[in-house]
């Protein structure tokens, strides 16, 4: 018999007539608050439960299904949630995770699609090759957080603090990236094939000082009012991009073509070997 606890009071919130908490069935319980804290849960099952405010700190919590829980400010702090699945392909069944915390937890190739996390905290957070397309990371704070290789198509990440955040060869098409702090963000193509791609994302008043572009693709994006002051974004692509009124004060521009960017109130006087197109304004 194996009594889940509520972490405050330690009333009983549920028993389970089982050895281990490992491929539980605890589908549709109300668990507020519970103490999970180092708990193994490997593959458990928690379709429509209620764990908003629950302790996951520590938790092993790898292949784990949880999509369709309510956890709002619940915590994972360090928790291994390694092929987890909170995402769900209809908005409404994923997980709402919104104010939770997550610093150090492990989300490798965890399924995150239309997952809630506004105003969460994740630094440190280790999302590398996981699938976060349309979530929502709203004013999130998640520096120093690892999203190498990660699908975050269409995510909502606006407001949030990605500083020194590692985005290798991450895919954040169509996202939305206004007025986050990306300072000295990795947002790299590898060479081995893979790339880092910002394609009609978003970057309205970003910023991205000292951040790493190189070999990006960036068409039709919207850098509008970005501050991308020491940025390096070498062998860039770039098409159709807007940089109406950004700072590019040291940033490199060392083989981008510059032909189809609007750029227009963006001063390239100071900027890093940037090859103004005839016709362009040159404001050098």
């Amino acid at each position: 018999m194996i009594n889940i606890l509520r972490k405050d009071t330690g009333e009983t919130l549920s028993q389970l007539t089982a050895e281990s908490l490992v491929k539980a069935d605890l589908r549709d319980l109300v668990l507020r608050n519970a103490d999970f804290s180092g708990a193994d849960l490997r593959g458990a099952l928690f379709v429509g439960a209620d764990l908003r405010g629950a302790d996951f700190t520590d938790a092993n919590l790898q292949g784990a299904i949880m999509y369709n829980c309510q956890m709002s400010k619940a915590s994972f702090v360090n928790a291994d949630m390694t092929k987890t699945r909170l995402g769900h392909e209809i908005r409404s069944q994923a997980a709402a995770m919104d104010e939770c915390d997550l610093s150090g937890a492990q989300l490798v190739e965890a399924d995150l699609r239309n997952v809630d996390l506004h105003g969460s905290r994740l630094p440190g957070l280790n999302m590398s090759k996981a699938n976060a397309s349309h979530a929502c990371f709203n004013e999130a704070v998640m520096p120093d957080a690892n999203f190498q290789d990660a699908n975050m198509i269409s995510s909502n990440l606006r407001r949030t603090d990605m500083k020194r955040a590692n985005l290798c060869n991450c895919h954040l098409n169509a996202a939305i990236l206004c007025e986050a702090d990306l300072t000295d963000a990795t947002i790299t193509s590898t060479a081995n094939g893979n790339h880092a791609s910002l394609d009609l994302a978003n970057l309205r008043e970003a910023k991205l000082v000292g951040a790493q572009m190189r070999d990006i693709f960036m068409i039709d994006a919207d850098l509008r009012h970005a501050d991308l002051e020491n940025a390096d974004l070498s062998g860039a692509i770039m098409c159709g991009a807007i940089l109406r009124g950004a700072n590019v004060r040291g940033a490199n521009f060392e083989n981008v073509e510059l032909a189809s960017v609007t750029m227009c109130f963006a001063n390239f006087s100071e900027a890093k070997n940037a090859d103004i197109p005839s016709g362009k304004l040159d404001l050098r």
